[in-house]
């Protein structure tokens, strides 16, 4: 049985879905930096998760590794002692939100709950609101960094990670593909989710609006929750109202709207009518002239 498999979801980019015994399924992510290799999340430990990544992502010559976990459930930080093993590891990095919560590892990783064990990490940063990770060092920009995101409701210590150099929006468990959203664990609050989930709206669009560029499709979205991979688009089949698409051979991400599609279409149509009229006024004159 094959523990791990991954995807290339964009240049820099790679997810991984871990077939663990416990039905978790966690997402894990990394991402390949100039001078590090970003990992979110490390899953439930069961596997050698860094292994994996060492022989299929970062191979050499090999960046150091730097961990952010999403939040301290067992399923995304029970690797992260083999990380911490490697050399020239960048630390582990988590939300510093409610450290009490975090460090009682315990009981609020539910690996109690699920009958196994997690190994204790030592947390190199505890990170807040609006914190930065470049993945760059040397040249420290907004456009290649990851922004912190406080995102309580699942945990206290829940977070979300955005890309503005892809934009990409890690959430942990803040949204899961194929089911529902556990509000039932330690420390969940219903409240401070919803909050959530409307301050991640918020600032989706505040960051579309002002660093405008290439946007994924609905379908490529749905291809990259899918596990396929997000390069292998598939050709529209013309009804004449098909969604806004990407030209992926364009730098800047340019979109063909919908606006335009249905402007071709209604020349379309009227170049039909055009050829029935006249058609039509053919034919009355042949039936005159009889």
């Amino acid at each position: 049985m094959n523990r791990y498999h991954h995807e290339q979801i964009s240049k820099h980019t790679y997810k991984i879905v871990e077939n663990d015994p416990y039905g978790q399924y966690p997402f894990l992510y990394a991402i390949m930096g100039v001078d590090k290799c970003v990992v979110i999340d490390t899953g439930t430990g069961i596997g050698d998760f860094a292994g994996y990544v060492d022989a299929n992502i970062n191979k050499e010559p090999r960046l150091p590794y730097l961990v952010i976990n999403t939040h301290v459930h067992f399923d995304h930080v029970g690797g992260n002692h083999k990380f911490a093993a490697r050399k020239g590891f960048r630390g582990v990095h988590m939300s510093g939100a409610d450290k009490r919560f975090s460090l009682n590892l315990d009981i609020n990783s539910l690996c109690m709950a699920h009958n196994c064990t997690v190994k204790h990490y030592k947390v190199d940063k505890w990170l807040k609101e609006g914190d930065t990770i470049y993945l760059d060092d040397s040249k420290q920009e907004r456009g290649t960094s990851l922004e912190i995101i406080e995102t309580p409701g699942h945990t206290p210590d829940s977070i979300a990670i955005y890309s503005h150099l892809e934009k990409l929006l890690f959430v942990g468990d803040n949204i899961y593909p194929y089911t529902v959203i556990h509000l039932d664990c330690i420390g969940s609050n219903v409240k401070s989710y919803v909050d959530t989930l409307k301050k991640l709206q918020a600032y989706i669009i505040k960051v579309e609006k002002d660093e405008p560029g290439k946007l994924r499709s609905p379908e490529e979205v749905e291809k990259s929750l899918l596990c396929q991979p997000c390069d292998d688009e598939e050709e529209e089949k013309g009804n004449g109202d098909a969604e806004a698409k990407i030209d992926s051979s364009s730098s800047t991400g340019e979109v063909e709207s919908k606006e335009e599609q249905s402007n071709e279409k209604d020349d379309e149509e009227n170049h039909r009518k055009d050829a029935i009229a006249n058609k039509e006024e053919k034919h009355d004159d042949r039936n005159s002239n009889e």
